[in-house]
């Protein structure tokens, strides 16, 4: 008769899962003495589990409940006459349990429920050293207890064996090794470990000799997660990681609180080459006498630098300061560093870590932001026309002061065919600034820019001023006559009328007319612009030649010689005259007066 009920198989198709297959089919009475149905572990914690199961009959009252590690053959069982759930204990941390139930039912029990498993979770490691070696795993690509990875899937591999690649173990024969294009963390266990401790946490690498592997760090961490980082341990090494021979990692920390903490070895890879890196022999230990870390680190930045200030954290020989994670350490002995060559508007992060001589603090990070560019300040050159000479030129400097101040200001100048600068700095005054050039040649090609220092900006040149020195003119020197006295003197007259150089000295030079003007004998002269002189060492019967000059900065300027000869008579042979007389119309007649003559005088009228 029945109710009609039904009972349906419904397979639920997936990509490329065609088809499944099903047999023996029974449907039977439920036995008196029935299995218990939908087993469940819950709040399953390092060392006990929550088991719950629906009773195969109501009224069953007693089960036996079976269990075992997961790697175990037996199975252990206890006696439950309690209605579920039964809280299973003495349970062992970090480990898989396989568990099934039986019904009670007195004068028999029922078949066996379905198989489940749970896995009991880590508990924190409080004994130190703690050593990894990847010994204790049984099947390749397992990973030890309470060790765990992140990333990339497929990039983490371990190994019961040697392999290919470089890929070995440096103790024992098991290993783990990170692939290709990685980029993951291997996380340790957790630790209990105690603020102001110093650890020592290292681990052995080496890679198959492929450029592209790096940078291979070591963090402190809260959790097994990557955003977990509390600080570096130890310096990361830098990316094209090429060593075939095992290298070990290094480095040391000091949490700054009590608490669990797990370590993080993060490794990036390229591509599909480099292959492999492989480590091996992780290690935890606690240090020598802790290292505290420097606090109080305060960064001041500007557009391309910074200046980094810490308080000590007692007891540091010197300070180690990176710039970023794998930036070179730099060694100082003062709580405070410059940092240098930086990118305007950029955000960094700097580390300080204390070096205690047989010990390292942890790294502390700060992080800053450099400054927007300034804008340098405006800068002009003048070089007035008007106050060009031959040898000196005024420069004239003008400013715009913007965002950082003016520390320095001045002048750069050359000749325009030179490569090297002459610079002049200019102490007085603000803006406008001049400075007079002295020393110049007459008649040559210069350029001239004005420039002021800044703190943020350095050196700022105006426009460069291109000028030309004026053309030195030297001085018209007249030589007019010679006036015999005796037979051993005569003097010498001449004019003199300045251009543009002032005159140093005026004189007339003399020799006979066989000599060379560079044998020739000077006497300075008298007068400004009407100039004369007198020789008294001259030979009665000689011909001489006397010239007048003007000497200047540049050197002297001659007028023409006249040429004389000392004798009886007073005289001087100079150059032809020609005059053009003509009669008075009223007298009919012509006169001829010659003026200035004293004592005996010839005159020749040819």
């Amino acid at each position: 008769t029945g109710n009609n009920n039904f009972i349906a198989i419904r397979h639920n198709t997936v990509l490329n899962n065609w088809y499944y297959w099903i047999d023996d089919v029974t449907i039977d009475y439920i036995p008196a003495c029935a299995r218990p149905s939908q087993l469940n572990a819950s709040n399953i914690q390092a060392y006990s589990a929550d088991i719950s199961w629906n009773p195969g009959n109501v009224g069953d009252a007693a089960w036996w409940l079976y269990y075992k590690e997961g790697n175990e053959t037996d199975y252990d069982s206890v006696y439950v006459n309690t209605l579920p759930p039964y809280t299973l204990p003495g349970l062992v941390p970090s480990t898989t349990y396989n568990y099934y139930l039986r019904t009670d039912c007195g004068v028999e029990v029922s078949e066996e429920s379905s198989i489940e498993s749970f896995s009991t979770p880590c508990v924190p490691i409080t004994t130190l050293p703690w050593t990894e070696s990847f010994e204790g795993i049984a099947v390749a690509d397992e990973m030890p207890a309470c060790m765990a990875w992140s990333g990339t899937t497929g990039k983490i591999k371990t190994y019961l064996s040697a392999q290919t690649y470089n890929r070995s173990a440096r103790t024992g024969t098991k290993f783990l090794t990170y692939t290709w294009g990685c980029n993951n963390y291997v996380y340790t266990p957790g630790f209990e470990l105690q603020a102001g401790i110093n650890y020592e946490f290292s681990f052995w690498y080496k890679a198959d000799g492929n450029t592209g592997f790096g940078p291979l760090k070591a963090e402190l961490m809260s959790d097994q997660l990557p955003t977990s980082v509390i600080s570096p341990i130890g310096t990361p090494v830098p990316a094209n990681i090429q060593d075939t021979a095992y290298t070990q990692y290094q480095g040391t920390f000091a949490p700054t609180a009590d608490g669990v903490y797990y370590i993080g070895i993060h490794l990036t890879g390229t591509g599909t080459s480099p292959w492999y890196l492989t480590i091996d022999d992780l290690s935890l230990e606690q240090g020598g006498t802790p290292c505290l870390p420097p606090t109080n680190i305060t960064v001041t930045p500007s557009n391309i630098s910074a200046t980094v200030t810490w308080t000590a954290g007692g007891g540091e020989a010197s300070w180690e300061v990176r710039l970023g994670e794998t930036g070179t350490p730099e060694t100082v002995s003062s709580t405070n560093h410059s940092l240098s060559g930086l990118t305007p508007n950029t955000t960094y992060t700097v580390y300080v870590r204390g070096n205690c001589g047989e010990s390292y603090s942890s790294w502390i990070p700060t992080q800053f932001t450099t400054t927007t560019d300034p804008t340098p300040p405006i800068v002009t050159t003048a070089v007035p026309t008007t106050l060009i000479t031959q040898t000196t030129a005024v420069f004239n400097g003008e400013y715009v002061e913007t965002s950082s101040p003016i520390l320095t200001k001045g002048f750069e100048y050359k000749e325009a065919t030179s490569n090297d600068w002459t610079e002049q700095e200019v102490i007085d005054g603000t803006t406008p600034f001049t400075f007079t050039a002295t020393g110049l040649t007459s008649s040559t090609d210069y350029q001239a820019k004005a420039y002021v220092n800044t703190a943020t900006d350095g050196r700022v040149y105006g426009n460069t001023i291109n000028f030309t020195t004026l053309v030195t003119v030297p001085p018209t020197v007249t030589t007019d006559s010679v006036r015999v006295i005796t037979e051993t003197s005569a003097t010498f007259y001449g004019k003199i009328i300045e251009n543009t150089e002032a005159i140093e000295a005026r004189g007339f030079e003399y020799k006979l007319i066989t000599e060379d003007w560079d044998d020739a004998i000077n006497i300075s002269a008298t007068g400004i612009t009407e100039i004369f002189a007198t020789a008294t060492t001259l030979t009665n019967g000689m011909t001489y030649e006397v010239r007048a000059y003007g000497r200047t900065l540049s050197g002297k300027a001659y007028g023409l010689p006249l040429t004389f000869a000392p004798g009886s008579l007073n005289g001087v042979i100079g150059q032809d005259i020609s005059i053009m007389m003509y009669p008075n119309p009223a007298t009919s007649q012509t006169n001829l007066v010659v003026s200035g003559i004293n004592g005996e005088t010839k005159i020749v009228l040819s």
